[in-house]
């Protein structure tokens, strides 16, 4: 296998894991703290079909919304991503 091989392999198999992980951990601290997506959405400042999309697993935010919904929630980008199992550092 090539260089590049196991490079695309690799950030496939983050981006399974980030996407599997990240949205089921969206939406149970959605449930958590007892909001809408709407609600969400709007701080983040998208559209409530843009964010379900990021529940839904059919696209991912960028590091600059992961980083408001970290903050929006209180937890970190590790936990949010699934590097960690801590809420908090």
């Amino acid at each position: 296998m090539t260089i590049c091989r196991k490079i695309q392999h690799i950030m496939s198999c983050f981006s399974t894991t980030f996407i599997i992980t990240s949205k089921s951990r969206l939406k149970a601290l959605r449930e958590e703290k007892k909001v809408t997506q709407r609600v969400i959405a709007a701080h983040l400042g998208l559209t409530d079909i843009a964010y379900g999309f990021y529940e839904q697993g059919k696209n991912y935010p960028n590091m600059d919304t992961l980083i408001k919904i970290a903050d929006y929630f209180g937890v970190s980008l590790d936990y949010l991503v699934g590097r960690s199992d801590k809420k908090n550092l």
